[in-house]
């Protein structure tokens, strides 16, 4: 296995993989150009008939269960969380703060909230075909109000990723 350290944003490779995974690692640009590049990059990088999967958080369920503040405590760790919602809703932006015996570290992030429309929107605008949604590995069905993840399939269909 060669692992290779990049921006997703300019994946060197083209028509070269049997599948892409995305595990809650897509939709945190801030620019929405910026994740639309992403998916073309991804289309791009993936054999004709193959099928990349998205998994992210239910930016619908985020925003009906919405708490500004969240404490966490992990085996002496505590995770304080204080989030706040952007962009009419469409986005979020956490402080985190973590707690040990050493000290605390803050950090900043910003997500996208994708709903299922959206991120299918997305994708098949970007020339993929979207073969399924789910809600767990387990291919539990979706349910935009409850669950948890998206988990999106599509499919690279001819030229899919060629254009910018």
């Amino acid at each position: 296995m060669k692992w290779l350290l990049g921006d997703m944003r300019e994946i060197p490779f083209e028509k070269q993989f049997d599948g892409i995974t995305s595990i809650d690692a897509f939709g945190f640009f801030e620019d929405d150009s910026d994740n639309k590049r992403t998916v073309l990059q991804m289309a791009k990088a993936l054999k004709s008939g193959e099928r990349l999967v998205i998994v992210i958080a239910n930016g619908v369920r985020i925003m009906k269960n919405f708490r500004s503040f969240a404490r966490e405590e992990h085996e002496g760790l505590t995770v304080e969380i204080e989030r706040e919602l952007l962009s009419d809703c469409k986005a979020m932006r956490e402080k985190l703060c973590f707690i040990n015996k050493s000290g605390e570290s803050r950090h900043e992030r910003y997500q996208r909230l994708y709903s299922v429309d959206e991120l299918s929107e997305l994708a098949s605008n970007t020339g993929l075909l979207v073969r399924d949604v789910f809600s767990s590995f387990m291919g539990d069905q979706f349910d935009p109000n409850s669950s948890e993840k998206i988990i999106l399939v599509a499919e690279k269909c001819g030229n899919a990723g060629n254009s910018r």
